[in-house]
């Protein structure tokens, strides 16, 4: 589920699991003993809406904690209150409300009470207007590493606004992209006791297709052009030294109308990243949301609770690289010094290739089962 994807990314940038740069948090924060991290969103593109809850002890020693047992509700401008139906034990819980439901000028908070009873309220945000898509493309270009003798060759994905003053002055954006790569060899050979080999090639491993949510967001503000449009707002980077854009390549983009705290507050996680880290390696920042707790104003909450229209729009590319391709090779045949006798029964299909040399010898799973490697045989049903 793309929703459930992007609050799990979000986390990891306001937790910091990862990360080393510099950063301030408000000493009322990093000193104490519990945070409160709350996520929500409601988008006009699906039935359930996720909001996480989670805790941690201390955000400079962060451990990232599912608050199971909470009451969950989202409650709209006309007072309608949707109730969470289920959550579980990674504080996600889930409130069923029909897109029709959910429409421009409408507003949304959520409310949430925690077992201990401390109750936690956003601020009212509106479903805006938001334009449709316009155009998504790359541009070839070689970005600097750590290492001044190195340049990181790649295409940037870049895409365009175009809307009316009718509409507000700030976006994001968000990628869910599919990729088709191989496995290094076909199935030919394989030992399970003894050394068999197929009468033909089997392919049935050999072609597969992943999809992966981009680990970051890519907010806009047009509010100080003297027109709501944008020509080249990047979004990811992708290299030349994986399959990626090898074969075919997918992105499903995600364009949203926010309002301004919002852009504000994806904003300042955005300048606690790095470009070689990205968003989501980025060590914790004291950025507060529209949320806090009605009961006890002295729990510190983080997070932020939107209402969003969504436009999505699927984008196919083929032969952007012009650039050669740099793949490491991870797959050569060999023949381990103890033989066969290395492998345990369990290990059982041990598969086998032919090398450059012409000579057989024994390659990792992944070698031949692509699906090894994260993705799927199924070939996606938009796919051409």
């Amino acid at each position: 589920m793309q929703q459930n994807k992007f609050f799990v990314l979000l986390l990891v940038a306001m937790l910091g699991l990862a990360g080393c740069i510099e950063r301030y948090i408000p000493n009322e924060i990093l000193e104490s003993e519990e945070n409160y991290v709350i996520w929500g969103r409601v988008t006009n593109n699906r039935d359930y809406h996720l909001v996480k809850v989670t805790k941690t002890s201390s955000l400079e020693y962060p451990r990232n904690m599912g608050v199971m047992g909470c009451e969950v509700a989202i409650v709209d401008s006309d007072n309608n209150t949707y109730i969470s139906e289920y959550g579980n034990y990674e504080g996600e819980y889930y409130v069923n409300i029909e897109p029709e439901l959910i429409t421009v000028g409408k507003a949304f908070k959520v409310i949430v009470k925690t077992p201990d009873g401390i109750e936690i309220e956003s601020a009212y945000d509106t479903i805006r207007p938001c334009p449709e898509i316009k155009d998504l493309y790359v541009q070839r270009v070689d970005k600097p590493t750590t290492d001044p003798n190195i340049m990181e060759r790649g295409v940037q994905f870049k895409v365009d606004l175009d809307a009316d003053d009718s509409f507000g002055r700030y976006f994001n954006w968000e990628m869910e992209v599919t990729f088709e790569y191989r496995s290094a060899f076909p199935l030919t050979h394989y030992f399970d006791g003894e050394i068999h080999e197929l009468p033909r090639p089997d392919y049935s491993m050999y072609y597969c297709w992943q999809t992966e949510q981009i680990k970051d967001f890519f907010p806009l503000s047009t509010n100080s052009f003297d027109e709501n449009r944008f020509t080249g707002h990047n979004l990811h980077f992708v290299n030349n030294r994986t399959q990626r854009l090898l074969y075919q390549y997918s992105v499903l983009l995600f364009q949203s109308a926010i309002n301004e705290g919002y852009f504000n507050f994806l904003d300042d996680l955005r300048r606690n990243s790095t470009d070689q880290e990205g968003l989501f390696g980025a060590q914790p920042i004291g950025v507060r949301g529209n949320l806090h707790s009605t009961n006890k104003p002295e729990t510190n909450v983080l997070g932020y609770f939107s209402a969003e229209n969504v436009q999505s729009r699927r984008f196919f590319f083929s032969n952007v690289m012009d650039v050669p391709f740099e793949i490491p090779v991870t797959c050569i045949p060999y023949m381990p010094l103890n033989g066969f006798a290395s492998f345990h029964p369990n290990d059982y299909p041990i598969y086998m290739a032919i090398g450059q040399d012409g000579s057989l010898g024994v390659v990792g799973k992944s070698c031949v089962d692509c699906r090894k490697l994260g993705g799927s045989t199924q070939k996606p049903s938009y796919w051409p």
